[in-house]
């Protein structure tokens, strides 16, 4: 059943009420805002502070109703369409990003752009691109990821799915993308960046290739300089009074040697990266489970301590296969644990150069058999007396 229901139309039509509705409540805000009459904006004001004051007086007295069955399935239908409109925005500005990458590449090609005209159209692109609807949606929600305020969206949406008038007015697949709407978003968001981010690298790239060819540039003409001035004879007079296209210009840089003021120096960035130390969001449920997988590991404090209370009841010493006798490593946990024993015997000094076998069994699918060849090891009790897993 709940894969017929998956198939139906994801097509979400508003009621007639429900666009009447939405048309009159934006027609009052932009008469308000755009009418310059203080008198009517002060009147407007101040009967929306009266109803809501009259609405909280209702409801600390426990009056207060719940939308009806079709009004409740008109909000969440005209929030679903909403929210899926903005995956197009987000998508729409990622293209522009890349036609704008594709755009300064034809024009650096074309035109032969210097610098200054790369960075200033950069510059108007970005501007021109903010500007626009779909501009200032992604504006806004990079604007509320930066505040935190997605957090409390994303648990909104979370309590708003899980309503049972929820279930009735949405289908499962409309429920299940409203869910993971942040989430989605945050993917969309992050292309939207790596778009932006290619475009700006490569517009860096061209800056410091272009500044390092006008480097060699200016040393080449420097060179041709000093061969040139290698070649006149300045011992005769004549020639020291000889009228020159080159002013003598003076330049006081006493803790510079002459000669290294005409080096070619190739051009270095240094790129002074500064902590970003902000709150960071994440919706945990987009988290691979590998990152989960990787937290789970042997617990070395409970494993130590087991090991002390075994060897304190023994009289005499434990080699590894001992100890897995009488205290059996826990599944998947096996390699961690012999470590830890072998780790204990190194620092007790208790380990010699021969080896031994021991037999693990896995509880796999098949039940596999391990054979792992450790060394051999003498651990006592009195070896931990005063040794702690810190110590290892």
């Amino acid at each position: 059943m709940y894969f017929i229901k998956g198939l139906e139309d994801d097509t979400v039509m508003t009621s007639t009420a429900s666009r009447l509705q939405t048309v009159q409540s934006e027609i009052e805000k932009a008469y308000i805002r755009l009418n310059p009459n203080q008198q009517e904006r002060e009147q407007y004001l101040q009967k929306q502070i009266n109803l809501l004051h009259q609405e909280l007086t209702n409801v600390k007295n426990g009056d207060f109703e719940l939308l009806d069955t079709h009004s409740s399935k008109e909000i969440l239908q005209n929030i679903y369409e909403l929210a899926m409109s903005l995956y197009h925005d987000f998508r729409r500005v990622e293209d522009s990003y890349r036609q704008m990458d594709k755009e300064l590449r034809e024009k650096v090609i074309r035109e032969q752009y210097h610098r200054g005209q790369v960075i200033h159209t950069l510059l108007d692109y970005h501007d021109e691109l903010i500007s626009t609807p779909e501009g200032r949606v992604f504006q806004g929600f990079n604007h509320a990821l930066q505040h935190n305020h997605i957090d409390e969206l994303n648990h909104q949406i979370k309590q708003l799915v899980a309503y049972g008038i929820s279930q009735d007015s949405l289908t499962p697949t409309q429920l299940f993308n409203l869910s993971t709407l942040i989430s989605s978003l945050n993917k969309e968001a992050s292309q939207v960046i790596r778009a932006k981010q290619n475009m700006e690298k490569d517009v860096r790239s061209f800056i410091q290739t272009g500044l390092a060819t006008e480097h060699h540039r200016v040393g080449d003409l420097l060179n041709q300089i000093f061969k040139e001035a290698l070649n006149i004879d300045w011992q005769d007079n004549s020639t020291k009074h000889t009228p020159s296209h080159l002013p003598p210009i003076a330049i006081e840089l006493n803790k510079i040697a002459s000669i290294e003021c005409f080096l070619i120096h190739e051009y270095k960035t240094d790129d002074n990266h500064q902590l970003n130390l902000d709150n960071q969001s994440i919706d945990l449920n987009s988290v691979d489970s590998s990152f989960w997988q990787a937290l789970d590991g042997l617990d070395r404090q409970d494993w130590f301590d087991k090991t002390k209370a075994l060897l304190s009841q023994s009289d005499k010493p434990l080699s590894i296969a001992d100890l897995h006798q009488q205290l059996p490593i826990p599944d998947n946990y096996d390699l961690e644990a012999i470590a830890l024993w072998i780790e204990m015997a190194c620092r007790t000094s208790s380990i010699s150069d021969t080896y031994e076998y021991i037999i693990l069994k896995r509880n796999t699918n098949h039940d596999e058999l391990w054979q792992f060849k450790v060394p051999v090891i003498a651990l006592q009790k009195h070896h931990f007396d005063e040794l702690s897993l810190d110590d290892i």
